[in-house]
């Protein structure tokens, strides 16, 4: 895999990946002793605008140190990727992440949400969507797997 693959497929999983963690971040929350879960808590409210604000500096850093802009680069990275997304739609979807985060911020002050309303809020928004990761590292090896030299694995 080409680095303009791998990077246009890591651009394009991007929104499930800021999913994930956001979900992993409630589910640390559930477990936490008391005095960690404010902390954890807004950590994963944050996730989606800590997202794009990283994205963003990025591209940035990219542009500066290169000689090709970063959108570009990008847009090569998805082309490459075979992505029916372009980076304009990447960044959509961030921002209906972050937009649905500061509707969890303005409950939390002006409505009084407890973190336990935000926690339950969070899991229902992404209760419908699979957690399916899908990537060579986490894929099963068969139990009677051998390797090409015809050891078992």
């Amino acid at each position: 895999m080409s680095r303009k693959t791998e990077i246009g497929a890591a651009v394009v999983a991007l929104r499930d990946d800021v999913v994930r963690h956001t979900l992993q971040l409630v589910q640390q929350y559930r477990e936490a002793p008391e005095r960690l879960k404010p902390a954890l808590i807004k950590q994963a409210v944050d996730t989606p605008h800590r997202a794009r604000a990283q994205l963003q500096a990025w591209m940035n850093e990219f542009s500066s140190a290169s000689r090709t802009k970063a959108q570009d680069f990008l847009t090569e990275c998805l082309a490459a990727v075979g992505a029916n997304k372009t980076l304009a739609d990447i960044n959509s979807e961030l921002q209906a992440l972050e937009s649905q985060a500061e509707v969890l911020v303005q409950k939390v002050k002006d409505d009084k949400w407890t973190w336990e309303q935000v926690a339950d809020a969070i899991e229902e928004q992404f209760a419908n969507e699979p957690d399916v990761r899908f990537d060579y590292r986490t894929l099963p090896i068969p139990k009677d797997y051998k390797t090409i030299w015809g050891d078992k694995y």
